[in-house]
């Protein structure tokens, strides 16, 4: 669940959201009658679910979609929440099996307009992958009635004679983009790949890059990440990134290489750590990272 909700992270290649049934086939879905008038929503939806579980530890996440006539589902906003979070972020309390809570769910910032003939539709699943960490237990979830999501909704402003509204923005032209995305011939810059023995699904990506800070200087990178979560294992999650930076200079050349990988488990993160630098092709610099810390209801 999540692999059409695109790709968000810190740094790296970012993707935009696909198709959405994808995902929604593997979700609780609302999705409301054709629209008679256009309907247009700025800024902060809200969800409130009642919801229960059977597991200690669930997330929940909620999307509002843009049903188009011919039946492809465009994501809008997207919001999720770890149960154990309810009341505080900081003093985490573990979900009691069948006990019904009250969740508030914060949904992205938006703006869109629903078209007349669309449909919304709201979508209720436990993981957003690879975006979100999966949370460790299996487990099976309810939602139940009185649960309710609360959009932005703006009154809609028509034109006249073919022109904006007085008091719209005016938008200048985008900026050319420096370069396009280099990649080797047998390599994809992202991907989303399952491991049919393994019976994982595992995300791809790789990142390219050059630049010169200076007129003395010239910088390279390689950036490499693969995440694979076991398809009924959700504590089984691991995560492993490379990154390789060649600086060149007059007086010489330095190489840089680092590898981070991330596991869990069913009750810790094991984080591990390799660094090491090298100066005119000798070595200069080697460090190794071993740590190991408690999901605290993560």
């Amino acid at each position: 669940m999540g692999i059409a909700g695109g790709l968000y992270s810190a740094q790296g290649q970012f993707g935009l959201p696909t198709d959405q049934r994808v995902d929604e086939f593997y979700s609780l879905n609302y999705t409301g009658e054709p629209l008679e008038r256009t309907v247009e929503i700025i800024g902060t939806a809200t969800a409130r679910l009642r919801a229960s579980s059977t597991a200690p530890v669930m997330a929940f996440v909620v999307k509002l979609s843009d049903v188009a006539p011919d039946g492809t589902s465009a994501l809008v906003t997207s919001g999720l929440l770890n149960g154990t979070r309810r009341d505080s972020l900081t003093d985490p309390k573990a979900l009691v099996p069948g006990e019904i809570y009250d969740l508030n769910v914060g949904l992205d910032y938006v703006a869109w307009r629903f078209e007349a003939g669309h449909r919304m539709r709201v979508s209720i699943s436990s993981a957003d992958f690879p975006n979100m960490w999966p949370t460790p237990y299996n487990g099976r979830n309810r939602i139940y009635r009185g649960s309710s999501v609360t959009l932005p909704l703006v009154t809609l402003r028509e034109a006249s004679d073919a022109n904006m509204p007085p008091d719209e923005i005016t938008f200048y032209p985008a900026r050319q983009p420096k370069g396009h995305y280099q990649a080797q011939p047998d390599e994809v810059p992202w991907e989303i790949t399952r491991d049919m023995l393994g019976d994982r699904t595992g995300l791809r990506m790789n990142v390219r890059g050059q630049s010169n800070p200076n007129q003395g200087t010239h910088v390279s990178l390689v950036q490499q990440l693969q995440v694979w979560a076991h398809n009924n294992n959700p504590a089984d999650v691991s995560a492993n990134g490379k990154h390789f930076y060649t600086v060149t200079r007059s007086d010489g050349v330095i190489d840089v290489w680092a590898s981070s990988n991330v596991r869990s488990t069913l009750d810790s993160f094991h984080v591990y750590i390799d660094l090491e630098v090298k100066i005119n092709g000798m070595p200069h610099f080697q460090r190794r990272w071993v740590e190991t810390f408690e999901r605290e209801l993560l």
